[in-house]
């Protein structure tokens, strides 16, 4: 086998027993010690209008930064759903975000029979989007049909947030007076891949190799 086809293999080989480094860590996280949340919550969902008025359906978002470059994995929120309308299905959203108000959709999930009561819902990431450290992104509670549900709030809030909410699936808004406060959630990802030091090593030695062996077979081809 020629210099540079061994060179080449070395490094193959490198890789398939080396693997890289990837750790999942919480990139965003409201909660409390142990999990602890307040005993408020949020109301979000399907809403029987007052007093005559229209029926309508009712969203909040909740921004949140990322403390690293990592893809998303997976989302806890504590809820209870269905809080009192019982006829559709939750929906959580994560957008990126502009001007303050979320813009494009990132992913949809979707949450499936088992979760309902009041609980600590997981909801695992299938699309794995990058979030970039330092930039805003914001998640989204919902539902499709005649349902609703609760966000407990943040026990420990990292600081008050705006109430960013719409209606009927319609543009986000920012809800106008004093009603500030911030849901409790975690976000968690996998850290941007890096090459372990013993694959550098072998990748390294494999292309020394190989541009050694390159030049050998120049050289003879020359005499």
């Amino acid at each position: 086998m020629s210099a540079t086809k061994t060179a080449l293999a070395f490094s193959v080989v490198g890789l398939l027993v080396v693997p890289s480094a990837r750790a999942e860590t919480i990139l965003y996280n409201t909660f409390g010690p142990g999990d602890a949340v307040s005993t408020a919550a949020a109301f979000f969902g399907f809403e029987r209008g007052e007093e005559g008025g229209p029926d309508f359906l009712f969203a909040r978002a909740f921004p949140f930064v990322p403390n690293a470059t990592a893809t998303l994995t997976s989302l806890d929120m504590p809820l209870e759903f269905p809080f009192s309308f019982t006829q559709g299905t939750l929906q959580v959203n994560v957008y990126a975000s502009s001007g303050g108000l979320p813009t494009t959709l990132l992913e949809n999930f979707a949450g499936d029979s088992s979760q309902t009561g009041r609980g600590t819902f997981r909801f695992d990431s299938a699309l794995h989007p990058l979030l970039e450290a330092g930039t805003t992104y914001f998640v989204e509670a919902t539902v499709t049909g005649v349902a609703d549900g609760l966000w407990f709030l943040s026990n420990t809030s990292p600081g008050i947030v705006p109430d960013v909410l719409r209606i009927d699936n319609g543009p986000f808004q920012i809800a106008g007076g004093t009603r500030d406060f911030q849901t409790a959630f975690r976000v968690n990802g996998n850290l941007a891949a890096t090459p372990e030091p013993a694959t550098l090593l072998l990748l390294l030695t494999g292309t020394a190799l190989g541009a050694r062996g390159t030049r050998r077979l120049r050289s003879r081809d020359v005499h």
